[in-house]
């Protein structure tokens, strides 16, 4: 019966770290880049669908010169390999989220300035910020409770006050 136990608490283990291994390098959320090769895990079909989740790690890891927030406009209509970027503002990474609020955006230009508090991270130099008037017309205070609680916050670095949490990613 030991045998038998030990025997399954191995293959077991093997299993799950096999698992582990083959979802690290297939990186379905480009978030860790050990491996990019075309064939096998350069096309992310799923990674546009957790959008929240993906660009919260992945400013973390390009630490970017040039921050692209807003909507589904900013996201579309600006194009971060655009040639007319200035040097001091590259790389340039797009981090707008379609049918996200200007508060959502704000949260997310503070969990970036809150990875480069204390750390060798870089701050932006440059951020353009597509703001659409349709922002404005909705009541700040209802926003503000539903931005307190989206389910994305956590992944964020600090919170709706702009508190720095106690954990790292």
């Amino acid at each position: 019966m030991k045998r038998y136990l030990l025997l399954w608490l191995t293959l077991t283990s093997a299993l799950l770290l096999g698992v582990a291994a083959f979802n690290l390098l297939v990186d379905p959320y480009r978030l860790f880049h050990l491996i990019d090769k075309p064939g096998f895990n350069v096309t992310k079909p799923k990674a546009d669908a957790h959008g929240a989740m993906v660009k919260a790690y992945q400013v973390l890891y390009l630490q970017p010169q040039g921050l692209i927030l807003g909507n589904s406009r900013a996201e579309y209509g600006l194009d971060p390999e655009q040639t007319a970027w200035p040097t001091s503002a590259r790389p340039v990474f797009n981090m707008a989220l379609p049918g996200k609020s200007t508060e959502t955006s704000l949260r997310y230009l503070q969990h970036v300035l809150a990875s480069a508090e204390g750390s060798q991270t870089r701050k932006p130099r440059v951020v353009i910020w597509g703001i659409d008037f349709m922002d404005f017309l909705v009541d700040a205070n209802a926003h503000r409770l539903t931005a307190a609680a989206n389910q994305d916050d956590y992944r964020l670095l600090t919170n709706p006050d702009y508190l720095r949490r106690e954990f790292n990613l």
